[in-house]
This record gives structure tokens, sequence and C-alpha cells, in this order.
């Protein structure tokens, strides 16, 4: 199995399988070789799920006709399940953009605007759904505190599993 170590003043091993499929083991200085195949032996399970759900992951194209389609999609989608779930959660942002994040589905600032990335339009509704409300929850707690979590969880009480669908 093909992996690249990263060195760097942590304190513990991890592993990461990146978007593109790469395995990347993050080490502590003077981490040895055998110590980090046992790693990825004792992880061997995981890796290999990670792989294959990867490589069922949507793919985030840099395509201009397809990020102007994704964007189409989301401004149709995005404001209506923004106005359900507003008006269910008493929140209502400042404005609504999009953006063309990769490594996030959306952001809330604090001046109570929220962009969502287009590319969560490659996603199931359901997902869509949990990214909207997760947002808009910020509106009123800017952390991922236990009562962020409790608001989101009284919306979606399904909300792990949603999750569980933005996970490649």
């Amino acid at each position: 199995m093909n992996f690249e170590v990263v060195y760097s003043k942590r304190k513990t091993l991890a592993l990461q399988v990146t978007r593109d499929g790469k395995l990347i083991v993050r080490a502590p200085f003077g981490t040895g070789e055998k110590k980090i195949r046992r790693m990825i032996d004792d992880h061997r399970l995981w890796i290999e799920k990670t792989l294959e759900r990867q490589k069922n992951a949507p793919v985030m194209t840099d395509d201009r006709e397809k990020l102007a389609a994704l964007t189409a999609k989301a401004k149709a989608v995005l404001p209506e399940k923004v106005a359900k779930y507003s008006a269910l959660m008493k929140l209502c942002p400042a404005a609504v953009c999009y953006g063309h994040a990769k490594t996030r589905f959306g952001c809330c600032t604090s001046e109570k605007k929220i962009i969502f990335s287009v590319y969560l339009m490659l996603y199931p509704d359901a997902a869509i759904d949990y990214v909207v409300v997760h947002e808009l929850a910020h509106l009123k707690y800017m952390d991922h505190s236990a009562r962020f979590y409790r608001l989101v969880g009284s919306v979606l009480p399904d909300y792990k599993e949603r999750i569980r669908l933005l996970k490649p």
C-alpha cells in the first residue's frame, strides 16, 4: 500500500485519506518506519473502506459549465430551504451567498451572512438540509457546543446520519 509520511511536532500518529485517494500518515518527528507500518496494518480495514467510499464520492470539478450548473441549482434550491428552516428555527441570515469551497459546505460569518458551497448540490437532499440547519444554528451559537447541537437536533433529530452522507 502506497502512502506518504508527513512529520511534524505532533504527539500521535494519524491517518488521512485525501479526496484524490492518497493515504497520508501524520507522525511525530523521529517515528520509525516499523511503527508507521504497524499503524497502517492495524487500520487496514478502515483505510480500504475509506478508499472505496472515496471512489464513489462526488467529484468536485473546476469545469466552468459544471460550476455554472451547480451555482444555478444552488440558487434554485437553497433559498427555499433557508426560508423553510429560518421560519422553523426563528433565525434569519442577513444574506445568503454562494461560493466554490471544496473543503467546507457552508460557513456563517459574524455579520450573520451564510455562504454555501455550490458543491453541496452534489449531495443528497437530506445532507443539504443538514448543512442549511447547521449554518442557521450558527446564527445563534457561533461554535460547535452541546447547545449548538441540541438546537440542530431539535430540528433534525437524525442529524448524525445526515452528517455521514457528507463524508466521502
